[in-house]
């Protein structure tokens, strides 16, 4: 992308004016390189909180929408509103009620 702009600004300025920008673009890039950086070292470190918690937390099994059957119970519409997070955003609770078999541990 740098490349791209480097080349059309030489291209309508010549060697004007380029060197500055292209400083400018090299600092863009490093910054952008440094936050992607960052960004997945807070990726990690979420991972092994959220990995610590179900640790302590002891359940028997990591559970996880990936591994629930949805084909298993037919009619589980909301459980696909629940995989969305969509209720976490509207600030809502969400309670799980059914009888026995039909995933509410899982979820």
């Amino acid at each position: 992308m740098f490349q791209h702009l480097r080349h059309l600004l030489e291209a309508r300025l010549g060697n004007r004016g380029t060197r500055d920008f292209i400083r400018v673009l090299r600092l863009i890039e490093l910054e952008l390189l440094e936050r992607e950086r960052r960004t997945m070292e807070r990726r990690i470190v979420e991972r092994w909180i959220v990995e610590r918690w179900i640790w302590v937390a002891r359940f028997p099994a990591t559970k996880s929408f990936d591994t629930f059957d949805f084909t298993a119970i037919p009619g589980l519409d909301k459980m696909l509103e629940l995989a969305r997070c969509e209720y976490i955003l509207r600030r809502e609770n969400i309670i799980a009620l059914g009888n026995s078999g039909t995933g509410k541990t899982h979820v």
